[in-house]
């Protein structure tokens, strides 16, 4: 058995504390425990328990209200019991088809009531009730997903103790198709397959889509799928291990240990070849490449790793596979500071991967090409580690070829993605070398690649939908205009960053590009941005200390509850209206103000389903923030997070209560939304 059935105790009463404040969905009686009963739950003290609920249970009578508190007390009776099975084993059996009975009464008065319909499942599971589950299943698959997919992945349990590895598998299966971002599924589907009778053939087609959600998973399963294989050399298994190892690489976990984890006692061809190719890659290195010149003698001429990986060699996603995990050794390696051992990994994957001309021909399918990622890697270790790999700075205009011939084969693909980080790092270069105009090419400069930046970053969201600020590369733009005036409207590129900086939540950045542009427009500043800094301002500090004036919770500026104001576009207007109403809502709640809460956390709501793109951790706290304000909850600093996050791959797409969600540390985007339930409704509704 690979899951414990066991309830344990401390696990379940936190639980009931969870489930205390439960909402339930509609007009639902939420499932609220009273604090006394609790109390002497807790103290195991079931005598007075259920005389307290025996009590309670008289005063209940036939009106709509007191109907409710019947649902309540057969509520709080089914979890007296349930708890109480857990300690007293000589009638467990008895005590846990009582709190059956006692659910299944408040879900014959309140069908829709998730938290009975959870414990219920808990209950059955623990005795073992497949066939209650199907049922309780059944009348949650349509209505509530979510309940339906938990509900499933209980039945796997019970199907698994039992040894029906297949009937397991199916009910995983099952869940995983109706919660795809539950990873407690996904990894039960995962370590029932080898006991499973059918193939490979269903697995594989779920990891593909795993890879985006869940990397690390998503190699789990390909190992799983290997070992099933037996290591042969078979179809499965060789789109298995190729697989697993760009999935390893993706999360960051490719190593030989992990190998010998998921494929130690495999004396395959693969494994062998895999494992060396590892080997060399941790090989330590004392020196950096000398020169540019000898480093392209390494790539073209230099001993070939893998030449001594045939198997490996044979196909251009095998090849591809190990020059991502290349990738990823030396980006783990740069992050442990050592930028001579990193500079040598990266040329090792240039030198394994793909020829750029099959990417031309080619591009890999929803997937990163490994050379344009280990040039574009590969330049930023040169440029922000000249003291250890170029000291004298000899090595910049070699470097910055090679970027302008990646960044050509990038075009040529219309990969935009690559682009902008091409055209990004190259605007910083010459930014920092105050490079700003003309060049040997005549794009060989910081203006010309930090517009290309910002275009590539417009094109991106024309075809794939999510906003990127861009704040600290349109002040560097607007930077070079104010060098070069010559050369573009510095006026519009501060207000351009001013914007950017406000939607980043940088009010410091905003400031600061606001103050700039009053050397250029100081008679001509538009009113409306600062109006927009001084309330953003105002409202987060009114927010996060509560000694703060509380006038913007009074009364907002006009422009947060306007359609359109001057100079701002529509989805930035709606943006800002976003953060500011809801950093109002929050402090609002902090000062008791429930009403002035309410009001404002509907109106921040409403901006944000106007808007495509969250920015930044931030946005997601204000989104749960007024969810918790909306649905009655307290908020508080160690709120534990209601929203789920996920990749979105490299063709993002998001549905009716989904938001794009933009972080520093990655150029794609990532989905936010809520779970299944009251808030997800909440953010799918009009308007």
């Amino acid at each position: 058995m690979r899951y414990n059935l066991v309830w344990i105790s401390g696990i379940l009463l936190g639980i009931l504390a969870a489930l205390a404040g439960a909402l339930a969905q509609d007009r639902s009686t939420p499932m609220v425990i009273s604090s006394e009963v609790q109390t002497l739950i807790e103290a195991q003290d079931w005598r007075k328990a259920e005389k307290k609920l025996e009590d309670d249970r008289a005063k209940c009578g036939a009106t709509q209200a007191e109907k409710s508190c019947g649902v309540l007390l057969n509520y709080s009776e089914g979890v007296l019991l349930q708890t109480r099975s857990v300690y007293d084993k000589s009638q467990r059996s008895t005590l846990l088809n009582a709190s059956a009975d006692a659910y299944r009464k408040v879900l014959r008065e309140e069908p829709g009531q998730e938290a009975a319909a959870h414990n219920l499942a808990v209950v059955l599971g623990r005795l073992g009730d497949t066939a209650g589950l199907e049922r309780l299943y059944e009348q949650n698959e349509t209505k509530s997903p979510q309940l339906a997919a938990t509900i499933s992945v209980t039945l796997g349990d019970v199907h698994d103790a039992s040894g029906d590895w297949d009937k397991a598998y199916t009910a995983y299966a099952r869940a995983v198709d109706l919660a795809p971002l539950d990873d407690s599924a996904k990894l039960r589907m995962v370590a029932s397959f080898a006991d499973v009778s059918g193939g490979s053939d269903q697995l594989m087609s779920k990891l593909g889509v795993w890879e985006i959600q869940a990397p690390d998973i998503a190699a789990r399963g390909y190992a799983a799928i290997f070992q099933k294989e037996g290591g042969e050399s078979t179809p499965a298994a060789n789109e298995a291990i190729v697989h697993w190892v760009s999935q390893a690489a993706a999360s960051r976990q490719i190593s030989r240990e992990r190998v010998a984890e998921a494929f130690g006692k495999f004396d395959a061809q693969p494994v062998r070849e895999l494992m060396d190719f590892l080997g060399r890659l941790e090989m330590p290195v004392d020196s950096p490449m000398p020169s540019p010149g000898e480093m392209q003698s390494f790539l073209h001429s230099g001993p070939r790793i893998i030449d001594e990986t045939p198997w490996w060699r044979e196909t251009r996603e095998r090849r591809h596979a190990l020059a991502e995990a290349a990738l990823a050794t030396g980006r783990t390696t740069t992050a442990n500071g050592n930028a001579v051992q990193a500079q040598y990994q990266f040329l090792v994957g240039l030198q394994t991967a793909p020829d750029m001309l099959d990417y031309l021909s080619s591009p890999p399918p929803g997937s990163d090409f490994a050379p344009l990622e280990l040039i574009t890697e590969l330049a930023w270790l040169q440029y922000r580690n000249p003291e250890v790999l170029d000291p004298g700075r000899s090595k910049l205009r070699e470097i910055i070829d090679l970027i302008i011939e990646s960044k050509g084969m990038a075009y040529e693909a219309r990969d935009y993605r690559a682009i902008q980080r091409h055209h990004t790092l190259l605007g910083e270069i010459f930014a920092a070398e105050d490079a700003w105009t003309g060049g040997s090419y005549g794009f060989d400069n910081a203006i010309f690649q930090l517009s290309g930046a910002i275009r590539a970053a417009r094109q991106r969201e024309e075809t794939e939908g999510f906003y990127q600020p861009q704040a600290n590369v349109k002040a560097q733009l607007a930077a070079g205009y104010h060098v070069a005036p010559q050369e573009g409207d510095e006026k519009a590129a501060r207000i351009a960053a001013v914007l950017a900086a406000l939607d980043s939540d940088d009010l410091k950045l905003a400031q600061d590009q606001l103050s700039a542009l009053d050397e250029v427009a100081a008679n001509d500043r538009p009113k409306e941005l600062t109006a927009i800094l001084r309330a953003r301002a105002a409202a987060f500090e009114t927010r996060v200390d509560s000694e703060k004036s509380d006038a913007s919770v009074r009364k907002p500026p006009s422009w947060a509850m306007a359609d359109t104001i001057s100079g701002v576009d529509a989805p930035t207007l709606r943006r800002q209206k976003f953060k500011l109403l809801a950093d109002i809502a929050v402090a609002a709640e902090i000062r008791k103000n429930q009403q002035a809460a309410k009001k404002y956390a509907q109106a921040a709501l409403a901006a944000a389903r106007g808007v495509s793109t969250l920015i930044g951790t931030e946005d997601v706290l204000r989104l749960e923030r007024i969810a918790t304000i909306l649905t009655g909850g307290i908020v508080s600093p160690d709120q534990p997070p209601l929203m789920t996050i996920a990749p979105s791959g490299r063709k993002p797409d998001r549905e009716r209560g989904e938001w794009f969600l933009v972080l520093p540390s990655s150029d794609l985007p990532f989905i936010a939304s809520f779970p299944v339930g009251p808030l997800a409704d909440l953010a799918r509704a009009p308007g």
